[in-house]
């Protein structure tokens, strides 16, 4: 058995676990471990997906061939007879069967199968690296969600949540578009990152070019957005300004550089690594935060805030908040 065979064996074995009932949080740990650890597993799970979505599409059709043969008569007749008919009675249904997947691989040949959406997820504290059909790599920041459709002359990511960096292999017969709330961004031969927020897009072009606007906007409400550049996109305008890419993409290397940011800005992205709420008390709300965190525990995060600002974490049940540290003589 080749390896491209086991591969494939393993991906038939994990499609099924993950589509019982009953898989767990260890099963998707087990089967992300699994995927990731060879490329070639990554190509046959997608085959396998692809071969489970056309199963499914035909299985209603095969079904309805099967249920209209009509049933036969009922009559009375001799030893010989039923015996020589009782061939004839397994075979008209086998028969039809056997035309209607004829049939109905006939007709897949003639019009080709709908694109098959992929989708790649992170949780808390995770990151995952991974090569798209196409030979584009996603990069999936911490609590990211995608789904990747190829087909129809366009390959279309839509970000439903978090952040991911692409480095695009570019194909201008089939344009590769990321669309997150609303907002399209179309790849003019690039590396960009998007981070997606309840209330605005963040695209942030290490490379090439890129072109954003809303998803129905006509070319001239649309933005383009150059290496060096970082894109603001929120419901009623798109900002451009110059922007230090290797600090804005930081996190592709394991770090957090912020310049005077909002400290509930650094709250909520601890709050996303680390996988529970983190907010910010009253008496801390003014700070402003300028330093690097190391992507680690989230304790070592925290340790590290409280050592660069004048505040300290307490901790009500899952929630951590933080407060203005007490001055000397208060």
């Amino acid at each position: 058995m080749t390896t491209e065979d086991t591969a494939f064996r393993d991906a038939a074995d994990w499609h099924a676990r993950l589509a019982a009932p009953d898989a767990s949080v260890a099963d998707w740990e087990a089967f992300t471990a699994w995927l990731e650890a060879d490329p070639k597993r990554r190509d046959a799970y997608t085959q396998m997906e692809l071969l489970a979505a056309e199963i499914e599409a035909g299985r209603d059709a095969l079904a309805d061939a099967v249920a209209a043969q009509p049933a036969p008569p009922a009559e009375v007749v001799s030893l010989d007879a039923v015996r020589a008919s009782r061939v004839q009675r397994w075979l008209r249904p086998a028969g039809a069967v056997a035309a209607a997947v004829a049939g109905l691989l006939a007709f897949q040949t003639l019009i080709p199968a709908a694109p098959v959406p992929v989708d790649y997820a992170t949780g808390p504290a995770q990151q995952r690296s991974v090569t798209l059909a196409d030979g584009t790599t996603a990069q999936l920041n911490a609590g990211t969600r995608i789904r990747v459709t190829f087909g129809d002359g366009e390959r279309r990511v839509e970000l439903a949540q978090g952040e991911a960096a692409f480095d695009v292999v570019h194909d201008p017969a089939n344009p590769f578009v990321v669309s997150a709330g609303g907002s399209e961004i179309r790849d003019i031969g690039t590396s960009f990152a998007v981070r997606r927020e309840p209330a605005q897009l963040t695209v942030t072009v290490t490379k090439g070019v890129v072109d954003l606007g809303p998803d129905d906007a006509p070319d001239s409400g649309r933005a383009r957005v150059v290496a060096g550049q970082q894109a603001v996109a929120t419901a009623s305008r798109i900002t451009v300004k110059p922007v230090d890419v290797a600090a804005a993409t930081a996190w592709r290397q394991g770090r957090l550089v912020y310049t005077d940011a909002p400290l509930a800005e650094v709250a909520a992205d601890i709050a996303r690594y680390g996988g529970r709420p983190v907010t910010v008390a009253p008496s801390a709300a003014g700070l402003r935060f300028t330093g690097v965190l190391l992507l680690d525990k989230e304790s070592e995060m925290i340790a590290r805030l409280e050592s660069l600002l004048p505040v300290q974490a307490e901790r009500y049940g899952r929630e951590i908040r933080l407060v203005a540290r007490p001055r000397r003589g208060d």
